[in-house]
């Protein structure tokens, strides 16, 4: 009996040692498990605090991009609105050379017709004249000498009205001097590249003339000199002998004129 007591009490013994030993073992295991979640907990903590700050920043890039987005289409709206204004004004300005062409070609011809009238009644006064003044003779004359000056009165309307469809001041009257106001920028409307013509977009009512030399600029440096052919109230019609004729749609200074 002491015998089976004593190897009971070593059973025991050893099973309460190897129990310890589990519990210890399980214990560390569980530890070293514990600090691995942590670990990984706080990597997960870190790599998630990055992705949030890499997100914000990626969101500010978008947000930045899309106002530059914003202003790029303001600009480009801005941009069409003014070629579209540009093609209209240089559509008004062939117009309006074709339209006064026109017109000085319909004067001048009414004119040559006047001349014609004139000289060939001239011509019958004359002849009148020289067989002498029976009294059917002078009314015939009287008559022939007031159709030549109603056509006379005919000329002078006529000649007028050319000059002011080619821009000039009507013969016998004075035009309003204009001061001349020329430290804006302005607009090649079109370029004729064959007679090397333009059309400026500053014509009489900023005091221009036919006849004026006008030293122009661009982009900030001087260009060239060019000599204005013919003005209306806002675009002159200029021409350049030695450079380069302008494009279309470019801007200009004027930096002198005389």
């Amino acid at each position: 009996m002491k015998a089976l007591s004593l190897i009971l009490r070593i059973v025991a013994i050893v099973g309460a040692a190897a129990a310890a030993y589990f519990f210890f073992a399980v214990k560390g295991d569980l530890k070293k498990a514990n600090d691995d979640l942590s670990a990984a907990k706080k990597a997960a903590i870190a790599q998630s605090t990055a992705a949030a700050a890499e997100k914000d920043q990626f969101q500010k890039q978008v947000e930045t991009l899309q106002t530059e987005k914003s202003d790029l289409d303001v600009r480009l709206g801005d941009e069409k609105r003014r070629v579209t204004e540009l093609n209209t004004t240089l559509v008004d300005s062939r117009n309006e050379i074709a339209r006064s062409q026109q017109e000085i070609r319909a004067k001048q011809t009414e004119i040559t017709g006047l001349e014609a009238r004139i000289s060939s009644m001239q011509a019958d006064l004359t002849a009148l004249q020289a067989q002498g003044s029976p009294e059917a003779l002078q009314k015939r004359i009287t008559e022939l000498e007031g159709n030549i000056a109603a056509l006379n009165s005919e000329l002078a309307a006529a000649k007028q009205a050319a000059a002011v469809s080619s821009g000039a001041a009507p013969a016998g009257t004075a035009a309003a001097e204009k001061p001349l106001v020329i430290d804006g920028t302005y607009t090649v409307l079109y370029a004729d590249r064959g007679d090397k013509l333009m059309t400026l977009s500053l014509g009489a009512d900023n005091g221009l003339k036919e006849g004026m030399s006008l030293s122009i600029a661009r982009n900030g440096e001087a260009y060239a000199d060019v000599y204005v052919k013919s003005v209306r109230p806002n675009m002159s019609v200029v021409y350049l002998a030695n450079k380069s004729l302008l494009k279309s749609g470019e801007f200009i200074t004027i930096a002198s004129a005389k």
